[in-house]
């Protein structure tokens, strides 16, 4: 599985749709949703359901989610750049971002 490729962004609050649209932005294409920087996204990815404008929870989960590929590929590139033994590493902390990982690819 894998997932559309980043980067991703999201739109300032649309009232029509109750919600903040996450997608990429690469411009090759028009999926007809504005970006705050009028910016059309390529791909949408997700909608972020939000009661208002001033949803900070909504806008919060929306700034995560399109953060996510950058994310993913920063932790993979550590854990598979680390030594194998990882001595001084917490042993929870290195098995919650291997299953951070294998979530995200959909292991």
């Amino acid at each position: 599985m894998k997932h559309t490729a980043g980067p991703w962004d999201y739109s300032g609050y649309c009232g029509a749709d109750h919600c903040f649209h996450v997608g990429t932005i690469q411009n090759n294409h028009n999926c007809g949703i504005l970006f705050t920087d009028k910016t059309s996204c390529d791909v949408l990815v997700a909608d972020v359901c939000a009661d208002n404008e001033n949803d900070l929870t909504a806008r919060a989960n929306a700034s995560l989610i399109s953060a996510a590929p950058e994310l993913l590929y920063c932790l993979d590139q550590i854990m598979n750049d680390l030594p194998s033994k990882k001595d001084w590493l917490d042993p929870a902390l290195e098995k919650m971002a291997q299953a951070a990982i294998a979530k995200a690819k959909g292991i």
